[in-house]
């Protein structure tokens, strides 16, 4: 299998997505969360991934801040909501390279669903 780059990847996920009909927010967030990941660890060969190197990255969004690469970020990290949505759109698209046979294992499946919040109701 030659190897791909994460940018070449992500131009091919676009095309598809976009010849299924996602929505242009549904791929922009995957594309936007995709690229996080990957500037993040600085990796280009998605094939080279592990769990791990996805639950540090977990660990490093629970830290960031809201709004942290515009000019006025907010004091509070991020939701762990959006935690759970940026690991959603990485393991969907890790998902979709293994049935595009661009990857040949998804390592990340091992990684477990961060924990979402509970919301109370006030009465």
């Amino acid at each position: 299998m030659t190897p791909i780059t994460l940018e070449d990847a992500l131009a091919k996920y676009k095309l598809y997505a976009g010849a299924k009909g996602y929505s242009p927010l549904t791929v922009n967030h995957v594309t936007r969360s995709v690229r996080s990941f990957g500037s993040y660890l600085a990796f280009d060969d998605p094939q080279k991934v592990t769990a791990e190197d996805l639950q540090r990255f977990l660990v490093y969004l629970r830290g960031k801040k809201v709004w942290s690469e515009t000019p006025h970020p907010k004091e509070h990290p991020l939701s762990g909501t959006s935690v759970n949505t940026y690991f959603r759109a990485i393991r969907s698209f890790w998902n979709w390279m293994l049935g595009e046979e661009i990857i040949t294992v998804n390592l990340l499946l091992a990684v477990p669903s961060p924990k979402l919040p509970k919301h109370w109701r006030r009465f």
